[in-house]
């Protein structure tokens, strides 16, 4: 095999797609320490770089040493030729010794090796506990159905000389021996699927089945499995040599969907328009919209996303869920859309980059129902030590109301409550109650609407935000706080609450799953996984926390096994990583859980670490 590898080398460092930065930051979430890491078979060195931004060294070996000779070099990545020969005594002192190593990595290669060797290497290598090894591999690209068919067409063609144990890949290591005990990401048997886009030319593209071994050792038996006619069928179904397009997306002749109209800009300078024959803009913003680029093919539309394709008979029942009636940004993963989901995670990506804060707005409207039902009760005892920090109780502002859940309580102890949300959705879920007027307060409403709306300057006595003030902008935010606040004697409250306590059998899996999820929380979720500890919070302590050392109250919770699964499953991080593939809740996980919990019907106390800081505008 180091001879094949040998012959690969160049187009392997041109054809290789890169793996995503996300992958080794969840990798290092499941490792203890970060100290030595393993890349085996890192040919180039591709995924040896990217452990290094985390791990303190790596290790990066290979049989190939014209492989070797092409690595990318890494101030903390050292290469070296492991030769066939070499003993398993000389790998093991090479590498670090016996119990060293935090994570083990081989990217599509582990079904090359010797695996009984291998993997007892593996386990006489990895640090205990605490080490971890993982594997992955990728097979044929997904670009559009008119190209997928040529590419299946060419790939049967090179069936005859792929070594056996690339069948591995083909079934995308479901039937890879894999004898280690799964941290969440997947298991022998049931590998983790992901999704990897690469933006490619036609001439990248060739360059990547080139590098194929099953297309190198056909062409040493005399057999040009890429003759010009070939080559000539793939470009056709491509659209043409010049032509990006990206692999892993079908959506060749689909029209780009953009959210978030800063980004219009960037279709002009891109061209994006010139080759599809229509792009939908959308954004909250009617403002922003009204200062759109303007292009011939670009539409810019609000609350409005959808698409149109070349073949319309093909996105009619693909694409129905992207309609105007429900306006979300997170269809579900249907066997319709299965085709198309690469370009759903794009779509949410990039309107995550360019606009966070409407993002989490379409995300709680999807969420509503189930944040009603799955939310903790808060305590009335902290509204009524937030009244006793008071002067007066005549007006108080819930932010981020969401159902009211906090607002209703704060009406017990104030006159009256103003209650507002981004969120249509989450308001019509709001609890009434008589001294409550619930708001919708939609991001394009000017900061004197809201102040006015509010009821001016220097006219609310406590405002409360209840496991929200992370997603807002703090810098519109607290200049309004305030403007409106009483002085003296007006009060600002806000609290997240982070981890839930059960029992130490169901706890450890709790982390497991957290763990699971920090590779998809956003900036916003992690201020309130660090506990509020790094908010900015600007204000005069009243005696509840202060900036940096917030309060940390207790907060109980009567829970069955299904409302456990409810408030999991309305996290937002969990709707975020299920649309780029991952699902924070696969079935193992879940029967880990209920074998935790006992009795599905049975109700157990939860107990959420809360954490809150209030203060008064420093005079």
């Amino acid at each position: 095999m180091a001879g094949l590898f040998d012959k690969q080398a160049d187009l392997y460092l041109d054809g290789r797609p890169t793996y995503p930065a996300r992958w080794y930051s969840m990798l290092a979430d499941h490792t203890l320490h970060h100290s030595l890491a393993w890349d085996v078979g890192t040919g180039n060195g591709q995924a040896a770089l990217g452990v290094a931004e985390h791990y303190e060294q790596v290790i990066g070996t290979d049989v190939s040493e014209a492989q070797l000779k092409l690595s990318l070099t890494h101030p903390r990545v050292r290469y070296f030729h492991t030769p066939l020969s070499m003993s398993d005594d000389e790998i093991i002192s090479l590498i670090g010794g016996e119990n060293s190593v935090d994570l083990v990595t081989v990217a599509q290669a582990v079904h090359w090796f010797d695996l009984p060797k291998f993997y007892s290497l593996v386990s006489r290598l990895l640090r205990k506990p605490g080490g971890v090894l993982a594997v992955w591999c990728y097979n044929d690209a997904v670009v559009s159905p008119s190209f997928d068919s040529a590419l299946k067409r060419f790939h049967d063609s090179t069936l005859p000389f792929w070594h056996p144990n690339a069948q591995l890949i083909f079934e995308g290591y479901k039937r890879l021996p894999f004898p280690f005990e799964s941290v969440g990401l997947g298991s022998e048997g049931k590998p983790l699927e992901l999704d990897m886009p690469m933006e490619l030319s036609f001439d990248g593209f060739l360059k990547m089945i080139s590098s194929w071994s099953a297309v190198v050792t056909a062409k040493d038996r005399g057999v040009d499995l890429l003759s010009q006619s070939v080559v000539k069928e793939l470009e056709t179904a491509w659209g043409g040599s010049k032509l990006a397009l990206e692999a892993n997306d079908p959506e060749t002749a689909l029209a780009t969907v953009w959210l978030g109209t800063s980004a219009l800009e960037l279709f002009k300078l891109l061209s994006v328009a010139e080759h599809h024959k229509q792009v939908n803009a959308g954004d909250v913003s009617e403002e922003q919209l009204k200062h759109a680029v303007p292009h011939a093919q670009v539409q810019a539309t609000k609350h409005y996303f959808t698409v149109n394709i070349i073949d319309y008979d093909l996105a009619a029942a693909s694409l129905s869920c992207l309609s105007e009636e429900n306006f979300t940004l997170y269809p579900s993963r249907s066997k319709t859309l299965t085709v198309y989901k690469h370009s759903v995670s794009d779509i949410l990506s990039e309107f995550i980059r360019f606009n966070m804060a409407n993002n989490d707005n379409y995300l709680f409207n999807k969420q509503a129902v189930v944040y009603s039902e799955a939310r903790p009760r808060y305590p009335s005892e902290w509204f009524s030590m937030l009244a006793a920090l008071t002067p007066q109780h005549s007006v108080a502002w819930d932010v981020g109301t969401g159902n009211g859940q906090a607002a209703i309580s704060v009406a017990e102890v104030y006159e009256k409550v103003i209650a507002t949300d981004i969120s249509d959705e989450q308001l019509k879920q709001a609890i009434p109650h008589p001294q409550v007027q619930y708001v919708h307060t939609p991001l394009e409403m000017s900061d004197d609407e809201l102040v006015s709306l509010i009821g001016g300057e220097n006219s609310v006595d406590l405002i409360t935000a209840a496991t929200a003030v992370q997603w807002f902008d703090l810098d519109r935010f607290y200049p309004i706080v305030k403007r409106v606040l009483r002085k003296p004697g007006g009060i600002i409250a806000v609290w997240c609450y982070g981890s839930m306590e059960f029992s130490p059998e169901i706890d450890v899996i709790l982390r497991r799953f957290f763990d699971l999820g920090k590779p998809f929380q956003s900036q916003s979720f992690k201020i309130a996984s660090q506990c509020y500890k790094t908010l900015p919070f600007p204000f005069e302590s009243v005696g509840v926390g202060c900036e940096g050392k917030p309060m940390e109250l207790d907060m109980h919770k009567e829970m069955s096994f299904q409302g456990l699964l409810k408030f999991l499953s309305s996290l937002p991080v969990v709707h975020i990583a299920k649309e780029q593939g991952v699902d924070l809740l696969p079935e193992e996980l879940l029967k880990d859980f209920e074998r935790a919990w006992g009795e599905p019907e049975s109700v157990r106390t939860a107990t959420y670490k809360t954490y809150m800081l209030a203060g008064k505008v420093k005079l």
